[in-house]
């Protein structure tokens, strides 16, 4: 199931006495285990849940963290289009500047009779 990446939960269920196996299986994945000794099916209800709950909490978390990750990623994309905008803002402003005193530079000079050339 590990090397799959399959993501059902597991509750691990051993017949072994001893709890290193099902701490390897924790470590592949399960989310849980109890030693067959100590079933009681009363229970059993109980740590199905407590199990499908910690499915759901990583599977949230999971979920938030690649939000998080999207976010992340989309405010630097806007970063770098308002870094383009700012140049943008700054080569307009720039041009404006320059007409603007070309402006004041003739102002005195034309007049209604003034020819100006027709463009094409």
């Amino acid at each position: 199931m590990y090397e799959q990446k399959n993501e059902t939960p597991v509750l691990m269920l051993t017949a072994a006495g001893t709890e290193n196996i099902a701490v390897e299986a924790m470590k592949f994945g399960a989310y849980d285990y109890i030693r067959k000794e100590q079933l009681q099916f009363e229970v059993l209800p109980i740590l199905i849940n407590g199990v499908y709950q910690q499915f759901l909490f990583r599977k949230e978390k999971e979920n938030k963290e690649f939000i998080q990750n999207e976010l992340k990623m989309q405010i630097q994309e806007m970063g770098k289009v308002f870094e383009e905008i700012k140049s943008y803002q700054q080569t307009i402003h720039s041009g404006l500047s320059i007409v603007s005193s070309e402006l004041k530079r003739i102002e005195g000079r034309i007049t209604p009779e003034t020819n100006f050339p027709r463009l094409p």
